[in-house]
């Protein structure tokens, strides 16, 4: 299930895209909502980088 949450403090992660290929960098800037699944809303809250929305 995916929640959404608004972006406290930017940072970045990279993501697996497929193998022999380089993997994808997110960025997530302070002030932008968006809905991710709730493992990583739950880490991010928990880290200070999110708030639930």
């Amino acid at each position: 299930m995916l929640t959404k949450v608004l972006i406290i403090a930017s940072f970045h992660r990279f993501v697996f895209v497929a193998e022999g290929r380089p993997e994808r960098k997110e960025v997530f800037p302070a002030g932008k909502t968006v809905e991710v699944p709730e493992e990583d809303a739950a880490a991010w809250i928990a880290n200070g980088l999110a708030e639930a929305v």
